[in-house]
């Protein structure tokens, strides 16, 4: 099983996340799940996207998605789906550059562009993605 984290400026429903993977990934909605925590209970069906969704308290990004890709045939390039998803919401995305270094981020915009950007240590130890205005 491979996977993905996305952090998005805005809260959105279960539905609403379900629906846009399903359009990513071109398949049917009952094939993915949207949790807000782990499951313990196994999966009924074919289950091709596990999402896991925590609601922040605050911040520029308010809600972690934590997308689990458990079909191997499926797309899997994490940067090329973020940007379908932050298209179709129409909203900014936050996710990893990679680096060893927690605070630098990649904001993916709408439009598909990216910007490299450094969060707030300090809002950061609190559980909130905030730009660095420094």
């Amino acid at each position: 099983m491979s996977g993905f984290d996305i952090v998005l400026e805005k809260v959105i429903s279960k539905d609403e996340l379900q629906k846009a993977l399903a359009i990513i990934f071109n398949i049917q909605s009952d094939n993915i799940v949207v949790d807000e925590d782990y499951n313990s209970t196994p999966f009924i069906g074919d289950i091709k996207i596990w999402a896991i969704i925590n609601q922040y308290d605050g911040g520029d990004f308010l809600l972690n998605c934590s997308i689990y890709i458990r079909d191997s045939t499926l797309e899997h390039n994490s940067t090329l789906l973020s940007k379908k998803l932050c298209n179709i919401l129409r909203m900014k995305g936050l996710i990893s550059d990679d680096s060893p270094n927690p605070l630098t981020w990649i904001i993916i915009s709408p439009d598909g562009s990216k910007k490299s950007v450094i969060l707030d240590s300090d809002e950061l130890d609190n559980d909130r993605y905030v730009i660095s205005k420094k």
